[in-house]
């Protein structure tokens, strides 16, 4: 609905039938290099939700400016979730799975902006998202949810020498995750239920692109720049640079 040019109103209601995955099912992988554990469950059932959204966009009158907010509740059953499993250390590292959640709700707020700036050709577009995701069950917030996410990207374009250059930051917030026998996949003998919260991180790439004829480009992409992650609960690839062609047709 658009009650005048400058501003778009928009709702929806949805139902959700989602089948567990093959991944989800039975996957199990390794990565050594990283240190961590991908394990499938074969027990999982169908997810069903019901979901209810709201938005509204705004342009106002600054040419390349867009505001938008949007307020989203959905309630599932048999949500299937990740969980951590057992107690992580250097010789056994952490091993992820799945589960079904029995009954859960996600809710919360989004904000997006874009804004052109005055350089030419050079956007920087922002968004915020407040999440409560709770496992009605056992009554306490939903494992490996973050309740705050922050992005940012800033992009340029250069045409008289085809060059488009992008950077992007992501802080996201500190993630719940519940170790031992009552809600891991991974029973420890002796070890008792405990909540653990990994620790919020920063995530910043930044890529340089030269666009060729034919559709060809030529890139560079430096990624994790500030080196975010940790061993237990966010294993990922140290900082890096990766340069590449690709060729869309």
């Amino acid at each position: 609905m658009d009650p005048n040019p400058s501003l778009t109103v928009r709702a929806s209601v949805g139902l959700g039938f989602r089948p567990p995955s093959f991944q989800e099912l039975y996957l199990r992988f390794t990565n050594q290099g990283i240190g961590y554990i991908v394990s499938g469950n074969r027990g999982l059932t169908a997810e069903r939700s019901a979901a209810v959204n709201a938005g509204v966009d705004w342009r106002p009158p600054i040419d390349g400016w867009v505001l938008s907010a949007s307020a989203f509740h959905t309630r599932l059953n048999n949500l299937i979730n990740i969980t951590a499993g057992g107690a992580p250390d250097p010789d056994n590292p952490v091993t992820f799975s799945y589960e079904n959640v029995a009954r859960a709700y996600t809710q919360g707020f989004e904000l997006n902006g874009r804004f052109r700036l005055p350089v030419r050709a050079t956007y920087l577009d922002l968004a915020y998202m407040l999440l409560d995701a709770r496992d009605q069950t056992r009554n306490r917030p939903l494992e490996a949810r973050s309740r705050h996410r922050v992005n940012a990207q800033l992009s340029t374009k250069y045409r008289p020498f085809n060059l488009e250059a992008t950077v992007r930051g992501s802080w996201v917030s500190g993630r719940p995750y519940y170790l031992g026998t009552a809600g891991g996949m991974v029973n420890v003998i002796g070890l008792e239920e405990r909540e653990v919260w990994a620790p919020s991180y920063f995530d910043l790439e930044a890529q340089v692109t030269y666009k060729l004829r034919g559709g060809f480009d030529i890139f560079v992409n430096g990624y994790n720049l500030l080196n975010a992650g940790d061993q237990q609960f966010n294993p990922r690839p140290p900082r890096g640079v990766l340069g590449g062609v690709q060729w869309e047709y």
